[in-house]
């Protein structure tokens, strides 16, 4: 993990300790285990979003994840982030 994805999940897991239904907290945590690979943690977090996204202020965002997420990559497709 680089140390960028390591100060932000630490930054928004601060966040979150105030306020556990933070959605951009939740959101941006979720954004950074899709691209460390930790889907399983992602997808959780993204329906944690769901549920707590009743104005819709992420709804897209987090349906697009989500598909992005039930779709199995090939191994040539690599992780976000790579050259």
């Amino acid at each position: 993990m680089c140390g960028r994805h390591r100060e932000a999940l630490r930054e928004f897991r601060r966040i979150l300790r105030r306020n556990p239904r933070d959605l951009d907290a939740l959101y941006q945590v979720a954004r950074l285990r899709t691209e460390m690979g930790k889907e399983v943690k992602a997808r959780k977090l993204l329906g944690r979003c769901a549920r707590i996204d009743v104005r819709g202020k992420w709804s897209r965002e987090i349906v697009s994840q989500l598909k992005r997420l039930a779709c199995p990559r090939s191994p040539s497709e690599g992780t976000i982030g790579e050259d």
